[in-house]
């Protein structure tokens, strides 16, 4: 796996005068600077241009499917012109990168105002940006950075957040009576895997080093968990023949070492694949079953047996999980804030003030501060 990084603009392509300096030539001490740091790490990186050349938007792209692996990461360095911080995504994946990303710069007061995908207004089904909508089917985002004098410490935190994404690791403290294969054992490893890692040649260990732990991949079957709270009468083998599980495996993934069960107990579930598409819910006043069932498109019964509700009383707080259908994924939720319109909301997602009016039930424009509303993706 590599990282290509595409530094935007260049050659007749100036883009804006900052601080006396042409945005093309910005992007290419952004990158450069992003280069570097994941060369430190180990990280193989190729940029699309490493002069002032210029590029349309079909040759860098010629360029990128040139070089590109399907499991390359692509980057495109941009300077925002709206004068906001944004990550855009692709339709065809998921907002974990971006989200990762996002609450690192977040952790680290860089305030990120959106990361999101963007369709083709002519062709909702493709993505807007040309560098996201032909690389498929690799993971391509947009940084649009808002302040381009200043980026050291956005762009090594960005490094951080990738370089775990694609090498995920625990840190581990070794304590009194760790062994190497005890650790390993305990997450699933090869000794060699962690010696490897960390750059260790005997297996000598010393209370309090640390030690980086590889992340296995969840296998594609139990990507998923749900919370279970234990009834009357359960046991594990009851509850495991209830979700197409091993009773070994709820017992390893809630640390149980005896079969002994209590009313009330919270049990975290792994879900099989074909169980997995839930959405998380937090009840609120005024909530009843079939006002929720009504909102996502389900039944009332269908959320009571995956919940294990026996009856209909829901308490403000309880956390439900809903089954998703098509539909809910296809939308995203958004919170009003001061100054938002629905013409400007509709304009940032690309679709229209009737879409958004006809899926939450709005019969004026009127919004008010912290509304929740469903945005058609």
């Amino acid at each position: 796996m590599k990282i290509i990084i595409d530094p935007y603009r260049g050659g007749n392509d100036t883009g804006k005068n900052i601080n006396g300096q042409y945005e093309k030539n910005i992007l290419l001490n952004i990158s450069n600077y992003m280069k570097d740091s994941f060369s430190k790490k180990g990280i193989e990186t190729e940029l699309i241009r490493t002069n002032d050349v210029s590029l349309t938007d079909d040759e860098r792209n010629s360029i990128i499917n040139e070089i590109k692996n399907n499991n390359d990461i692509i980057i495109q360095n941009r300077i925002s012109e709206d004068g906001e911080f944004n990550i855009i995504y692709p339709l065809r994946n998921s907002d974990k990168l971006a989200s990762l990303i996002s609450n690192n710069l977040e952790a680290q007061d860089i305030t990120v105002d959106n990361y999101y995908q963007r369709r083709l207004p002519t062709a909702t089904m493709l993505d807007y940006y040309s560098v996201i909508r032909n690389t498929n089917p690799n993971e391509t985002i947009i940084i649009e950075y808002l302040d381009a004098t200043d980026y050291e410490k956005a762009i090594d935190i960005i490094v951080d957040s990738i370089a775990s994404y694609i090498n995920p690791t625990n840190i581990y403290t070794v304590k009194k009576g760790d062994t190497l294969y005890s650790i390993a054992s305990k997450y699933n490893v090869t000794v060699d895997e962690i010696k490897k890692l960390n750059n260790i040649s005997t297996n000598n260990l010393s209370i309090g080093m640390k030690l980086s732990i590889p992340i296995k991949e969840e296998s594609e079957d139990l990507e998923k968990e749900i919370s279970y709270t234990v009834v009357k009468g359960d046991t594990l083998y009851s509850i495991a023949n209830k979700y197409n599980v091993t009773i070994d495996e709820i017992k390893k993934l809630n640390n149980l070492t005896s079969n002994n069960l209590s009313i009330g107990m919270k049990l975290n579930i792994p879900i099989k694949e074909e169980l997995q598409d839930v959405i998380a819910y937090t009840v609120v006043k005024g909530d009843t079953l079939y006002s929720i069932a009504n909102k996502y498109n389900v039944t009332v019964d269908e959320i009571k047996k995956l919940n294990n509700l026996s009856t209909n009383n829901l308490s403000i707080g309880m956390k439900l999980n809903i089954p998703a259908n098509g539909e809910s994924e296809a939308i995203i939720t958004y919170t009003v804030v001061k100054g938002d319109t629905l013409y400007s909301i509709a304009n940032k997602y690309n679709v229209t003030v009737d879409e958004i009016k006809k899926l939450n039930n709005l019969t004026t424009n009127n919004l008010s501060i912290n509304q929740i509303l469903k945005i058609p993706r």
